[in-house]
């Protein structure tokens, strides 16, 4: 039995029509879905599993890493209650989507030195060092590996309540100004992944559309391994729970990614005739006649 999506309400917008194949399940949730094999087909460089950080690919040195650890569920069923995720996710454990391939350095400090923070604007996941620690510095500000059009990225969502945990962890950190076209880490920027959907962001004098944030006309305790250009500009990433409007902004802006809209169309089953399939479709994605901004 479907549970009633709380956020159906929400019209989202939509590219592509629903499934219309009369009698036929499209597609089921299976908790057996492997969560190793999602994270192995999407992080990848050059066809090779990668930690999604710093790139090393040593299949022996690499973890599978969930974003909210796999035995809070409670945690997890707070987040559908809240509509932070959507109610068809799998389990914590087996959700791809609460997960990332990192090397065990990145995956051992994960909970406590850096955080990752989507930036919508620019399309990318960016590393902050929050922690300042200097073994870390050099991916600061850099975006990491991940994919935004990937059906499987990760619920941004995920990484707010693991921001919060790494800021409670260095409570007296601050915040730092980083370059606001995001730069990737060198060994990154010519992977498969992101040339083919992803496209080097110019810097840009607009901070205000830039969620959760704050703008900065000159770097403070700039730790970057490259020099900064004198007309470079800035941004500075503020705690996710300053701004109760921002925060629900980028909410929303959640239900509307293919990640989102592809977990609830595996999670549905789609056994009625084509207009009862579109009639779902609709109701908990969106009508088919709106398109996103």
């Amino acid at each position: 039995m479907l549970v009633p999506d709380p956020w159906a309400a929400w019209s989202l917008p939509l590219t592509i029509p629903p499934y219309a194949l009369d009698h036929q399940t499209i597609s089921t949730v299976s908790d057996t879905d492997a969560f190793d094999t999602g994270l192995n087909e999407r992080d990848v460089h050059d066809g090779n599993p990668v930690c999604v950080v710093c790139g090393y690919g040593a299949e022996d040195a690499l973890d599978y890493c969930h974003i909210i650890p796999k035995d809070e569920i409670e945690t997890w069923n707070e987040l559908k209650r809240k509509g932070w995720i959507p109610n068809t996710a799998k389990s914590v454990e087996h959700e791809s989507r609460n997960g990332l391939r990192l090397c065990k350095n990145h995956h051992a400090t994960f909970d406590r030195y850096f955080y990752i923070r989507w930036v919508k604007e620019a399309k990318k996941f960016i590393f902050i060092n929050h922690s300042q620690s200097p073994e870390f510095e050099e991916y600061h500000g850099k975006a990491i590996l991940l994919d935004p059009d990937n059906r499987r990225v990760p619920f941004y969502t995920l990484f707010i309540i693991h921001e919060c945990r790494v800021r409670g962890m260095n409570p007296f950190a601050a915040d730092r100004p980083i370059e606001s076209s995001f730069p990737y880490h060198n060994w990154t920027v010519r992977s498969s992944a992101t040339s083919n959907n992803i496209e080097e962001n110019p810097s840009t004098s607009d901070h205000r559309t830039l969620p959760l944030s704050q703008p900065s006309s000159a770097p403070q305790n700039n730790s970057s391994n490259e020099p900064s250009s004198s007309s470079a500009q800035f941004v500075t990433f503020t705690h996710p729970l300053a701004s109760p409007e921002m925060l629900e902004e980028m909410v929303r802006r959640q239900r509307t990614e293919n990640t989102w809209k592809a977990c609830v169309m595996e999670g549905t089953s789609w056994e009625g005739t084509t207009q009862e399939n579109i009639d779902k479709y609709s109701r908990l994605i969106g009508p088919t006649s709106e398109r996103e901004e």
